[in-house]
């Protein structure tokens, strides 16, 4: 058993120094889980979606524009978390502490289910499919939250961080930056604002739930019917 045990290690090793590069040393854990204290990047995109090894690593983890539709076998924690232009639906099986970036941009997300509760750098989200922020409310991000490029129509679920950045839309709804009086701050790319309603939101912006009516109508008014929601 313990030969068994010892080439199959070896098979495992051998797997991922074949799809990926290691700045450290590896180990395979008893479990079958490669340990590292560097980083680790995947070579050759994925033939069945899946990552061909289990993970554990201290340092970046790197598997952007990989095939991967799975993020099972991805570390429980590391620094940066480098998965962009990946076919993901939902962030199930990636990782929850991220001490550096967590990159998921160009994947198609739908939903951020399984996304980080601890994100220690930006959480880098645009260009997905994202319909809202469902997900993030006990999500802690210490920087930006970047949502450009998402037909995003509700903003409910907030994450705790410092500023969300949007595409504006004629959907999206706007009224809870009059309300919203402490972090994070909601902003819109400047290529997607129409003229005059950054003078409306101006006026508005964290003067609480008293400015509400107001804002409404001067946004209905100048034609943002759509964005006069909370």
């Amino acid at each position: 058993p313990r030969e068994c045990q010892a080439m199959k290690k070896i098979d495992i090793a051998a797997k991922c120094l074949e799809w990926f590069t290691c700045s450290y040393p590896l180990e395979v854990d008893p479990d079958g889980r490669i340990r590292t204290i560097g980083s680790v990047r995947m070579k050759y995109p994925a033939e069945d979606g899946k990552l061909p090894v289990r993970f554990s690593v201290t340092g970046d983890f790197y598997i952007q524009g990989m095939n991967i539709s799975d993020l099972e076998g991805c570390p429980d924690e590391c620094q940066t978390f480098w998965a962009a232009s990946n076919p993901l639906t939902d962030l199930r099986g990636g990782p929850q502490h991220v001490s550096g970036d967590y990159i998921v941009n160009g994947c198609g997300l739908t939903r951020l289910d399984g996304i980080a509760k601890y994100i220690y750098a930006d959480l880098r989200i645009f260009n997905n499919s994202l319909d809202s922020l469902d997900g993030l409310a006990d999500v802690n991000v210490h920087s930006y939250v970047l949502a450009t490029g998402n037909p995003i129509t509700r903003l409910r679920d907030l994450p705790r961080c410092y500023q969300i950045m949007l595409t504006w839309s004629p959907r999206i709804p706007v009224l809870r930056m009059v309300v919203n009086n402490k972090r994070p701050e909601i902003r819109f790319s400047e290529p997607s604002i129409p003229p005059g309603f950054n003078e409306i939101m101006d006026r508005y912006e964290n003067q609480g739930p008293g400015a509400l009516s107001a804002c409404a109508t001067e946004l209905i008014k100048a034609g943002f019917r759509g964005n006069a929601k909370l």
